[in-house]
């Protein structure tokens, strides 16, 4: 197990509580009781990179959500994702609804998609996640489809709440 991983799993989160490790970009690692919850997390390698990732997208084991805010790669990597899916084949991809073809193609099982819109709540294991419209430039609500591309999340677990914003605008 990378050693980074390692400090996460022996750090305790007794009730009310939760930790967070910044993962580099807009990623945050979150450990709320026994539930390791991932957001915008961008594993790849690319130059201009400013600060490295903290573990190699081959070496993430363990977590049980990824969240991506927006489709762009410093939010969903779909290089990392299609990895993650193989090493951590329990783990639910939750992600904006329009995008859904996409994380399919990453190779994701349909039963670990969760795509979501405004609005909506999921629990998923014990960890409740609740998506918000961003406005990454706009809201650009899909006037077909009523999906919004980008979201934030509110995710609330083992009597913890958190906003992670990802790109979004004051709206």
């Amino acid at each position: 197990m990378h050693p980074f991983l390692k400090t996460v799993r022996e750090t305790e989160t007794p009730w009310g509580t939760a930790a967070l490790w910044w993962l580099s970009q807009m990623g945050l690692l979150i450990k709320l009781g026994d539930a390791l919850v991932c957001i915008d997390y961008y594993a790849s390698q690319s130059l201009g990179r400013q600060t490295l990732p903290p573990v190699p997208a081959e070496e993430v084991s363990g977590i049980d959500l990824f969240l991506g805010t927006h489709d762009h790669s410093d939010h969903i990597d779909h290089p990392s994702w299609q990895i993650w899916s193989k090493q951590c084949p329990q783990a639910r991809f939750v992600f904006p609804a329009a995008h859904r073809d996409a994380v399919l193609d990453d190779g994701i099982h349909p039963e670990n998609c969760v795509g979501m819109n405004a609005g909506q709540t999921r629990k998923i294991g014990r960890v409740t996640v609740h998506a918000l419209a961003a406005a990454h430039e706009f809201l650009d609500k899909d006037v077909n489809t009523g999906q919004y591309p980008c979201l934030q999340y509110i995710v609330e677990g083992n009597g913890v709440k958190l906003y992670h914003a990802g790109d979004t605008l004051r709206y």
